[in-house]
């Protein structure tokens, strides 16, 4: 068992299958630390704390869960290129790729209309819209790559 991820992307996609728990516990802790910052700027500082804690066994659960079941994933993965950081949604089926779209279009707008009105500092809602535009920009891009290859008879495993 390897504990430090490779960085080439390829690799570690690789590395996240074989050692899924320890993917899985990066993964919680990551999301843990981001959900802690986040509830401290609306809860009282112990809500915050174990809020935060209590985030890393679900997310660690539910991730190593996501890889061995590959959840979000069309069928047979490997006929697919391999994702890239320009073009992450290249093994995401198509359900997870609406899902995709409807999350991070309602996330964007939310965030936006409240940094507007004020509910939210000004450079947190910057960079979550920005992110959230990215997530959009990307999966729409993905979904007319993929209705343009199918309209033109394209083999899907371009």
């Amino acid at each position: 068992m390897r504990w430090i991820p490779p960085r080439t992307l390829p690799a570690r996609e690789q590395w996240a299958r074989e050692n899924r728990w320890v993917a899985g516990l990066y993964f919680g802790l990551l999301l843990s630390a981001f959900m802690t910052v986040w509830y401290w700027s609306r809860w009282p500082e112990w809500y915050a704390i174990a809020g935060g804690i209590l985030t890393w066994p679900f997310a660690t659960i539910g991730f190593a869960a996501g890889i061995r079941r590959r959840w979000g994933q069309r069928p047979e993965p490997d006929r697919y290129p391999i994702p890239t950081r320009r073009r992450p949604w290249t093994r995401a089926s198509d359900r997870f790729l609406m899902l995709a779209l409807l999350i991070g279009i309602a996330g964007g707008l939310t965030w936006a209309l409240g940094t507007v009105r004020g509910d939210e500092n000004l450079a947190i809602g910057s960079l979550v819209t920005a992110g959230c535009a990215w997530f959009v920009a990307t999966a729409w891009s993905e979904r007319r790559r993929r209705a343009s290859g199918a309209q033109s008879g394209e083999d899907p495993a371009r």
